[in-house]
């Protein structure tokens, strides 16, 4: 079977689950996992914006997995309201900045 992910990717994921994602959410059992959970384990994060985005992306993907297992209902990560920003991480002020206008086009 082919790997989905180079060593410096699972390292990487690995290393956010290990120091953030399970010491902050680890005591929680996975049906009472939810949005504000997530919500303050994000809001508690001292570090770089991209890192937090790495840890969104793990959690929201391993929630999905879990939805599709059908071990939970929904996934509380994708409802979390101050998720990080693919704009915020490359430093936009605004995403709608790259959009063309009518005259634009």
């Amino acid at each position: 079977m082919k790997p989905r992910m180079t060593l410096n990717t699972y390292e990487l994921y690995t290393k956010s689950c290990n120091n953030h994602l399970i010491p902050t959410l680890g005591g929680i059992k996975l049906q009472q996992l939810n949005a504000l959970h997530i919500e303050q384990c994000y809001a508690q994060h001292k570090g770089k914006e991209s890192s937090l985005s790495i840890h969104h992306g793990v959690l929201t993907s391993a929630l999905k997995a879990a939805v599709n297992k059908d071990l939970i209902r929904s996934n509380a990560a994708a409802r979390a309201a101050n998720k990080p920003s693919f704009a915020r991480i490359r430093g936009s002020a605004d995403i709608l900045d790259n959009v063309w206008s009518i005259s634009d086009a």
